[in-house]
């Protein structure tokens, strides 16, 4: 059976997309489910996705339902203030990254890197697969620690931590 050929039209289709502005209406359910209206249709639960660039957080915010995407928010400062304090919050709960505030430990074992630090003030070990892949600049300055769990750690203002602490973890960047 021959493969289909990408034709211009059929490229519009795969890149086409809606993109979202304030006509659409955003509400939290109160049960930690966000629903939204958009052209008389409710579509609920609605995820947010942050798209890239990761040093551009309030943008390029994919909004999906059912696994389908609905649409693109281009920034949400373009919504009104409600909307924008529903939509910051549903982002802070899926996108929560604890601060890690030191870092005590690094160690390999068998494939696997084990990060002792502190978080919130309290001892944790982290444990990723492979560091040199899980750990990036999050933007200039500040650091994204990714663990086996695929839970996201930040580590503020990299450079200006204490000197045995970027030991620790450059010889990963």
């Amino acid at each position: 059976m021959p493969k289909q050929m990408m034709t211009d039209d059929n490229m519009e289709k795969l890149i086409a997309y809606r993109e979202l502005d304030s006509s659409c209406v955003f509400v939290d359910d109160g049960d930690g489910f966000l629903s939204l209206t958009l052209d008389e249709t409710v579509y609920r639960p609605v995820d947010l996705i942050r798209l890239l660039p990761y040093d551009r957080p309030d943008e390029y915010i994919s909004c999906v339902c059912k696994e389908q995407e609905l649409g693109i928010i281009r920034r949400i400062a373009d919504f009104p203030e409600e909307q924008q304090r529903i939509l910051q919050h549903q982002l802070s709960f899926r996108y929560y990254t604890p601060v890690i505030e030191k870092i005590i430990s690094v160690r390999e074992k068998m494939w696997f890197v084990f990060i002792k630090v502190v978080v919130d003030g309290q001892k944790k070990e982290l444990c990723t697969r492979d560091l040199y892949h899980n750990i990036r600049f999050y933007n200039s300055t500040d650091l994204l620690l990714t663990d086996v769990d695929e839970n996201r750690y930040l580590i503020r203002n990299f450079r200006q931590q204490p000197a045995k602490m970027q030991q620790k973890i450059e010889i990963y960047l």
